[in-house]
Parts: C-alpha cells; sequence; structure tokens
C-alpha cells in the first residue's frame, strides 16, 4: 500500500486537490484508486494511462465496468475501469496538440472519462493485471457498499478473491461509522484502509445466499496498522 497526496502542485490551478492510494496484490495485480477535485464541474475531467500497444477491448467482467488488454507482441496485461462507472474511453498514438508523425506508433495515451452528471469531485478506481495470459485476469468490479462513505474493488480470478474497500473522503480522514459491505461466499483476502491508525475494530459476517455480508465496527481486537489498513480472511 503506498499513497501519494497533494498531486494537484503538478497540475495548473484548475486541478485544487489530487491523491492516488495504490494497493499491490502479489503477484501481478494492482488496484490504483484516485481522489480528484476541481475548481469548475464542466472542465474536461479524465485520467490518463499510458501503454506500449494499443489497448484491445475485451468482455466486461461486470456491468459498469470496462477491460482492455495490451499486447505488443505477447500479452502484458489488462486495465479494468471500475469507476467512474461506464466511463468513456479514448486512445490515440498522437502527443497531444502535435502533428509530428514521427511520434505516432510509439506510445498510446488512453483516457477514461465519466459518463455522469458533471460532478467537481471525482473518485476513480482502476485495476491492472499483469497475468501470464488473458485467461487469468481477474474479474474486477465494484464491492456493494451497503453501508458507510467507501467504494471498493473486488477482483475473482483462479488463484484466490481480493477485495480492496478505502473511504470516499480526502486521504487521511478515516471511516467513521459502521462499514458493511458484500462479497461472495467465497474465500477472500480483505484489505481495507482510510480506518483509523492504530485502532482496535470488530469484524462480523452474516451470510445471505451466496453471499457474505461484512460488517466493520470500530472497537475491538483486530487492529488497524499506523497507517489505517486493516486485513483479513
Amino acid at each position: 500500500l503506498t499513497v501519494g497526496q497533494y498531486l494537484e502542485d503538478m497540475y495548473y490551478s484548475a486541478v485544487t486537490s489530487l491523491s492516488r492510494q495504490i494497493v499491490y496484490l502479489r503477484p501481478s495485480q494492482f488496484v490504483i484508486y484516485d481522489r480528484s477535485t476541481i475548481s469548475s464541474a464542466f472542465f474536461d475531467q479524465y485520467e490518463a494511462f499510458h501503454f506500449p500497444a494499443n489497448p484491445v477491448e475485451a468482455a466486461a467482467p461486470a456491468p459498469g465496468s470496462r477491460r482492455f488488454d495490451v499486447n505488443p507482441g505477447q500479452f502484458a496485461g489488462s486495465m479494468t475501469t471500475i469507476l467512474p462507472a461506464n466511463a468513456a474511453i479514448a486512445t490515440s498514438d498522437h502527443l497531444i496538440n502535435s502533428t509530428d508523425t514521427r511520434t505516432w506508433n510509439k506510445v498510446w495515451r488512453t483516457e477514461v472519462r465519466p459518463t455522469d452528471a458533471p460532478n467537481a469531485t471525482r473518485r476513480w478506481l482502476t485495476v491492472f493485471d499483469l497475468a501470464p495470459t488473458p485467461g487469468q485476469v481477474a474479474a474486477a468490479s465494484a464491492v456493494n457498499i451497503t453501508s458507510g462513505a467507501a467504494v471498493g474493488a473486488l477482483l475473482q480470478s483462479s488463484t484466490g478473491n481480493s477485495a480492496i474497500i478505502s473511504g470516499t473522503a480526502p486521504v487521511g480522514t478515516a471511516i467513521t461509522g459502521p462499514l458493511t459491505y458484500v462479497v461472495p461466499a467465497a474465500q477472500t483476502r480483505h484489505i481495507v484502509t482510510d480506518l483509523t491508525p492504530s485502532a482496535g475494530y470488530t469484524i462480523s459476517v452474516t451470510a445471505v445466499g451466496g453471499n457474505h455480508s461484512v460488517t466493520i465496527t470500530q472497537g475491538g481486537t483486530k487492529m488497524a496498522s499506523s497507517n489505517g489498513a486493516l486485513t483479513f480472511q
């Protein structure tokens, strides 16, 4: 787990807040969670990722998400967008505002844009999986949060499931009140961030049909790390 804060300093003044959290899941998965605010909801908001080959869209693992595979001669991995849901994707091998053909077919820039109502504050959730083959890429989808100000990514693959949950408030703000979310009733590695550092928590699990409803409440013997992260299976 790593977090970058005050990234807005890299951009012009329209970007008033930007942070990035990266959770690495061995051996090949990266969950990138960005929180941004701009000075006007009507500015063009997008995130850009760069690849050594033109990403090709594959079947979406879940409604609202989009998956793209990268193959610069051999399969290199996949990108799945979770938030914003139903994102618009545009890819180009041209530098912005450049007509220099010598730069074409070198690097592909994929831009992810929201398609819902304009909003100055955004949450962006993207999963990269560098699995050896397309069939080994985890199916990435949004976690159903039923209580608490949080978002999450569920990764399901033949090697096991993982659920990564984070708060929606700015970085450094702990999730308050009970947090409840639903995942399939299967062995799952849970990683919850944005909790109170070094605080104790209680975890309860209820079976609901073919799912598990997981509730985390403050006060208990399961301790968050000094950075406010809690992991369990």
